[in-house]
């Protein structure tokens, strides 16, 4: 019996040796076992709060802060642009209507001014001679006061006019009062229409705050205010709007500005303001009880509408509503929710 002759062949021996030692060293078995891999676990996903929809009180305000202020203060300005000449006047200074408070650098040199108020003055007093000359029913005096008359008409005219040349660089006070402020100084510049000193009757202060329109259209006057202190350990007070600027109010708009004033139940100096206090103002706008409401991370709000997601059972829908009177920490339901209703927060 012959059996077949195999060659040996070095380099075959080595292949094939190789491939069985790699497949040792790769942990390769003729019946692997493969092991199960442990399960990552998944992080847990947290439910979503939910609230009810609830019955109580609300209150819509409007909070602004104020200044103690004078209640009547002029501010003044020069018409036209120029250098500070003289100023007359310092803060704190009392003054008196038609006083001069200060001027601008002129050409002129003001003795024309004062000569004509001196030729008026003294035309008054020849007018009051002849009244005062007997007999007063005569011709004689009838005429005498009558040309008197005449020389007052001449004088004032003389004296307007020339006040109407210096009227845009000199400054006089519209009123009995303080001087309030003056912000301006000898020898700088002065812009035109430009405030420089406040003249203020410092008797009656009030509580003076500047608000938007949006803001101001929301008051009337005679509403009431809480007024509290800012820095200051005051009591609060009561307060009450006395005045707002037109179309809002009846008050001149160019002496309020955008400003509304509060007037308080009691003096100011009674209770420990001073002029320049600041406060913070509260006004209530409108109050409802027992109304539905919800905490304002309840409800969603998308482009202007207002929406929200209720638990329906199992399931969950989306349900447009209105709001009304909007809170800091909650918002009133006016429409689609009931009382008891589970809201999903977002």
């Amino acid at each position: 019996m012959s059996y077949p002759k195999f060659s040996f062949h070095p380099l075959r021996f080595l292949l094939i040796a190789s491939l069985l030692l790699l497949a040792a060293c790769s942990g390769t078995a003729i019946n692997p076992a493969q092991a199960t891999p442990t399960p990552i676990p998944l992080p847990a996903i947290p439910a979503k709060p939910t609230y009810q929809v609830q019955r109580g009180d609300m209150t819509r305000e409007l909070n602004f802060p104020g200044r103690i202020d004078p209640a009547i203060k002029q501010e003044l300005a020069f018409a036209n642009r120029g250098r500070i000449s003289k100023i007359y006047v310092r803060r704190g200074d009392a003054v008196t209507k038609d006083q001069l408070l200060a001027e601008l650098e002129t050409s002129g040199n003001g003795y024309d001014l004062r000569r004509a108020q001196a030729d008026l003055k003294i035309a008054q007093l020849r007018l009051d001679l002849a009244k005062l000359q007997a007999p007063q029913t005569s011709a004689v005096n009838k005429i005498n006061v009558a040309i008197a008359e005449q020389e007052v008409e001449l004088a004032q005219i003389a004296f307007d006019e020339i006040n109407a040349a210096y009227s845009g660089v000199r400054l006089v006070s519209p009123m009995d009062g303080t001087v309030f402020s003056v912000s301006i100084l000898a020898g700088g510049m002065a812009e035109a229409n430009s405030t420089v000193i406040v003249v203020a009757d410092l008797g009656n202060p009030v509580v003076s705050a500047d608000l938007k329109p949006e803001q101001m259209s929301l008051l009337t006057v005679g509403m009431k205010a809480n007024i509290d202190p800012i820095g200051r350990s005051i009591p609060t007070v009561e307060g009450t709007i006395q005045s707002l600027p037109y179309p809002y109010g009846s008050a001149d708009a160019s002496s309020l500005g955008n400003s509304v004033q509060v007037a308080l139940a009691q003096p100011p100096d009674q209770l420990g303001y001073k002029i320049g206090d600041l406060v913070n103002l509260s006004i209530i706008l409108e109050k409802k009880t027992d109304t539905l409401w919800l905490p304002s991370q309840a409800v969603r709000e998308f482009e202007g509408r207002y929406f929200v997601i209720i638990q329906d059972g199992d399931t969950q829908r989306r349900v447009d509503i209105k709001v009304g009177i909007i809170e800091a920490d909650r918002i009133e339901i006016t429409e689609g929710l009931a009382k008891g209703q589970v809201v999903v927060a977002p």
